[in-house]
């Protein structure tokens, strides 16, 4: 059993097996291997959490490296929880191209986009609709499977699927009450957005968007507070709340950056046939809107995990920058504890 601080809330990795039992890919596969070439044997030893000396470019320059050095856990492992919103995309895009024969946008977008507001059916625009908020909806389910496999890979432990989909699972009902609660101004936004014309759009987004972050920035560790502390949904909320109001600047200013990447790596790869097209690489004929399409999924599959997981780091990073943490855990290791 691994040692576990009642108010740390992470297990500390005592008694842990041997890291020989780590995921094939992991970067922690070979942790149990000792200097001389040899295999560890009992138990692996945890290693120290780290603080960031830059939280915010740190939190997502380490996302990208664990991401690239364990995408079967992370990216694989989060695809299953996907599967809805990518759906719904897709047969948003393929209606769009069916009604227009043109496709320009890779991801499901304002109607007007596929052809004027007039001309958007009921059928799109509530497809559109549903496609923001299942997404929204699917990255806090994300951000709680991928919460268990971050924790573990900081304290050097192993990394595997089914060790995140373990810890979420039973926490599932909490999630989804936490994203009903906490985000019950998403549905409205979206409903909004769905709505908007064009030309309004812009003084929609100048104007909205500094409070959609604000909104954001209190309740991006909602749902790693839920599954590494196993919180309540509204002890979750709350939990969030403290730590954005304790870390406010440091939040706020990871969120806008973390959107900024996540826009720029979904639509880097979204837009990449085009490019392709453009330069006369390669060509795709009738089957452009297609590919193009699912390019825009597999932005989504890439850039959500990645964010996920920069939310989980700034999560751990706030903790030990603010509480600790990290010296709560050094103790639990060194002296034991009652928990």
């Amino acid at each position: 059993m691994a040692v576990v601080s009642a108010w740390a809330g992470i297990e500390s990795g005592a008694g842990e097996p041997a890291a020989g039992r780590a995921a094939s890919g992991s970067d922690v596969a070979s942790a149990g291997s000792n200097g001389r070439g040899g295999s560890a044997v009992g138990v692996a030893t945890p290693r120290r959490m780290r603080r960031q000396q830059r939280p915010i470019i740190g939190s997502l320059d380490a996302a990208g490296s664990v991401v690239q050095r364990n995408m079967r856990e992370i990216v694989v492992g989060s695809t299953w929880i996907l599967v809805p919103s990518v759906a719904l995309n897709l047969i948003a895009t393929t209606l769009a191209f069916d009604r227009f024969r043109s496709f320009r946008g890779s991801t499901i977008s304002i109607p007007e986009l596929f052809g004027g507001r007039k001309s958007a059916s009921s059928v799109e625009d509530l497809l559109w609709y549903l496609g923001l908020v299942v997404t929204s909806l699917t990255a806090c389910l994300v951000g709680g499977y991928v919460a268990t496999l971050v924790v573990r890979r900081q304290l050097g432990l192993p990394m595997r699927i089914r060790d995140g989909y373990r810890a979420m699972l039973p926490r599932l009902p909490a999630l989804l009450t936490a994203w009903l609660f906490g985000h019950a101004w998403f549905p409205f936004v979206a409903l909004i957005l769905a709505n908007v014309d064009s030309d309004a759009l812009p003084a929609f987004v100048i104007l909205g968007g500094p409070v959609l972050l604000v909104l954001a920035t209190m309740t991006v560790c909602v749902s790693p507070a839920i599954v590494v502390e196993r919180l309540g949904p509204f002890a979750g909320l709350r939990r969030a709340w403290r730590l954005g109001k304790a870390n406010f600047s440091v939040l706020f200013g990871f969120v806008t950056a973390s959107v900024a990447i996540g826009v720029l790596v979904q639509y880097g790869i979204a837009y990449l046939p085009r490019l392709l097209q453009a330069t006369g690489l390669l060509t795709f004929g009738r089957f452009g809107w297609l590919i193009e399409g699912v390019a825009g999924q597999l932005g989504r599959v890439i850039s959500t995990p990645l964010i996920a997981v920069a939310s989980v780091l700034a999560y751990l990073e706030v903790r030990m920058t603010t509480e600790g943490m990290d010296l709560v855990l050094d103790a639990d290791r060194a002296f034991g504890t009652n928990s």
